[in-house]
């Protein structure tokens, strides 16, 4: 059971299950479950054993005209088509639970077809049109509704009395719906309603008391009237109790309706085009919000969002051209974008990475001296503070507006979003360039090296990769950028970061508490080498380059002097560590910062793996790792 309530199986299972009821069916010469491609063509182009059957799956590698005759199955249950068209279909079996047909090429149900029993309807990409018959059906029973990208669809009838108990209602870009009938906003079962891209949607219940629903997403409806039924439903929204998923857009909207404050069982919020409800940082407005998105706004800046969502742990922001400020962020903070956010202050900047710093216990005052020799003038430094990142000379590039883990097929949360949880990954993504100095271990290309003991150090890694975007149509797919950790040889993936296809520069934090790092087992000397690859992208599509990469070596701290320790003089400073006598004292006291790199357009991000526990540091030495970068 997966943790966001779906039961699970491995494709190996699954197959052999298929085996196992092909095998019997050979030996009984009754089929009772048609999965198997051969089979099902070989069952439905005879005339015997079709009472037996009780389910159909019929994938087809292309698409095929098929007659399928399936009134005298009178005891299929399931049925499951793929690439087949059909020109005529006589009827369905009236005992059918799920009836699942992509790409149906019929405008219409049979006539003859009586869903008494039918649970599920999923007839995406298809031709079907809410037509009279379909209003005369009665579908007592139905719960899931899938109609995506059905454009012939042009309303939504009477639901209350064709499905009163239906549960999930999936019209995602059905681009030529204009009305959904006023009862669908007094559905009391209704959980999940998807209306994101009905681009010519004008017409709306403008009153909503579907106290069950959870999900509700409401962007892209270009035409939807601006009248007084426009703002009567936003107002309503407030009143949606259990609402736990809002995505809404309300552009020429000047201001947002505070019920939307009201939603306290709210955990993800996305607004385009619109500005913030006028809450005036009242506390706990939003108690359970977890995740904010914002798109597309002329905001300045952020209400006091520490205080107003407490439980935040996601905040997006793209293509906020007049943001200038973001103020702090609550402690549960775990992944933050801002892309595009041309304005953005140094300061905010700085406070931001300032605050990641912190929260993920990455020690600032640990550059190794040593490793100041590795650099060169593709890096860069600016230790002037030494509480704050410096960002002034880092500059504001538009970027992508992109939403982690959303479905592209209905524009709305994916089913492992809902599970509200990051594990102990972090994120941090703002325009940005250089890779700073203080990533002691530094190489041109995708890889570097260094050494470590029998101890598995803290470390940080960090790449700059070059994008640049051939095909603008492809603009806002993702891009997976995968980090491989090899020790003495062995490869273990450490984690992976996704990014929008666009010409456009970011500098993006990354951050794992290390539980790829289980079960390994060093020696006395060990080689380790980080790569970083993004692969399975086509160059005519998009052209990208990983320009550079490095690595931060924490330094170990041991009890007792080690007798095969380099001969290497230190001196304490400052702050009690202490440091290579030929790199002077203030090696070690260097701030974590951020600066500018190469020029063009970068990708950061920052692995900082935690193997090791603090230690006490009184009475140490300190020893620092050589590098065998390249």
């Amino acid at each position: 059971m997966a943790s966001y309530g779906k039961l699970l199986m491995h494709d190996l299972i699954q197959q052999m299950g298929f085996e196992i009821a092909r095998q019997e069916a050979e030996v009984s010469k009754k089929h009772r479950r048609l999965s198997c491609y051969e089979d099902a063509l070989e069952v439905l182009n005879g005339d015997t054993g079709l009472d037996e059957i009780q389910g159909i799956t019929l994938s087809l590698p292309q698409p095929r005209k098929m007659q399928l005759n399936l009134e005298k199955m009178r005891s299929l249950k399931y049925l499951i088509i793929r690439n087949v068209i059909c020109e005529d279909l006589k009827s369905f079996p009236n005992g059918l639970r799920l009836l699942d047909w992509n790409k149906f090429s019929l405008s219409s149900l049979p006539s003859t077809f009586e869903p008494t029993k039918l649970v599920a309807l999923n007839m995406p990409r298809s031709h079907i049109e809410l037509d009279e018959h379909f209003e005369r059906c009665r579908f007592e029973t139905l719960k899931y509704m899938d109609f995506r990208f059905c454009e012939n669809i042009t309303k939504i009838p009477d639901l209350s009395v064709i499905a009163p108990n239906i549960k999930k209602l999936e019209l995602y870009k059905c681009i030529n719906l204009v009305e959904v009938h006023q009862s669908v906003g007094l559905l009391e079962k209704l959980e999940y309603w998807n209306l994101n891209y009905c681009q010519n949607l004008k017409i709306l219940p403008t009153k909503l008391q579907l106290k069950s629903l959870k999900r509700f997403y409401l962007y892209g409806q270009e035409s939807l009237e601006q009248g007084t039924e426009r703002l009567a439903l936003l107002s309503s929204i407030g009143y949606l109790t259990a609402l736990r998923e809002l995505s809404v857009s309300l552009k020429n909207v000047k201001d947002v309706p505070s019920s939307i404050s009201h939603l306290q069982n709210l955990r993800r919020l996305s607004m385009y085009d619109c500005e913030f409800p006028k809450v005036k940082n009242i506390p706990g407005c939003f108690p359970n919000l977890e995740r904010l998105y914002i798109f597309y706004s002329n905001l300045t800046t952020l209400p006091e969002i520490a205080i107003i969502f407490p439980q935040l742990n996601i905040l997006g922001l793209s293509y906020c051209w007049n943001l200038r400020k973001i103020p702090r962020l609550p402690h549960c903070i775990q992944d933050v974008h801002a892309i595009g956010c041309n304005s953005l202050n140094s300061q905010s900047r700085r406070r931001l990475l300032n605050q990641f710093g912190e929260f993920i216990g990455l020690q600032q005052n640990i550059v190794c001296a040593r490793g100041i020799r590795h650099q060169d003038s593709d890096s860069e430094t600016n230790f002037e503070s030494e509480s704050e990142f410096d960002f002034d000379e880092a500059t504001s590039e538009t970027g992508s507006a992109f939403e982690t883990n959303s479905n592209p097929e209905t524009g709305s949360a994916s089913e492992t979003d809902s599970t509200w949880k990051l594990y102990d990954d972090y994120f941090l993504t703002l325009p940005g360039s250089k890779i700073p100095k203080w990533f002691n271990h530094q190489s041109v290309g995708s890889s570097v090296s260094f050494s470590v003991g029998r101890k598995l150090p803290s470390f940080a890694s960090c790449v700059a990769l070059k994008m640049e975007l051939k095909d603008v149509t492809y603009r806002y797919s993702k891009l997976n950028c995968f980090i491989y950790m090899n020790i003495n040889g062995f490869e273990r993936l450490l984690g992976s970061v996704t990014f929008p296809l666009d010409s456009e520069s970011f500098m993006s934090v990354y951050y794992s508490r290390g539980r790829y790092l289980k079960g390994i087992i060093l020696g006395d000397w060990n080689d380790i080498e980080i790569r970083f690859e993004c692969p399975n992208y086509d160059p005519e599509i998009v052209n990208i380059t990983i320009e550079r990469c490095g690595v931060h070596v924490s330094c170990i701290v041991i009890d007792q002097p080690m007798p095969d320790v380099p001969k290497n003089t230190t001196h304490p400073t400052s702050d009690g560590f202490e440091s290579d006598s030929d790199s002077g004292n203030g090696a070690l006291a260097q701030p974590f910062q951020v600066q500018r790199s190469c020029p063009g357009t970068f990708f950061f991000f920052i692995i900082h793996s935690l193997c090791l526990e603090n230690q006490r540091k009184g009475n140490k030495q300190v020893f620092f790792l050589e590098t065998q970068g390249h």
